[in-house]
């Protein structure tokens, strides 16, 4: 979504935190005021967390999702969440 007045250009990247296999990437550009779908994924029966990469601009950002089925076991999520790389000072 770019509630922004001017249009906004950039890429996605989604990587298997486990294998770190490419998933998906994507280069997108969105219309001012707009927004777009950039892809769809099938519904996974295998859990995972995908780490998503993206820019806008000169702007480089992240975020994740949990792929599969719940409940998540905590030992699996600590493991994926390491791999973010997000230090403790950020988290508050």
């Amino acid at each position: 979504m770019n509630d922004t007045r001017e249009e906004k250009s950039g890429n996605v990247v989604v990587k298997d935190a486990d294998t770190g296999e490419t998933i998906f990437s994507f280069p997108f550009v969105i219309p001012a005021k707009d927004k777009i779908l950039i892809g769809t994924f099938p519904e996974e029966s295998k859990q995972a967390m995908w780490l998503i990469d993206f820019t806008i601009g000169n702007g480089n950002f992240a975020n994740h999702y949990l792929s599969g089925k719940a409940p998540f076991k905590l030992e699996d999520y600590q493991q994926w969440f390491k791999k973010l790389n997000i230090k403790r000072d950020e988290l508050q």
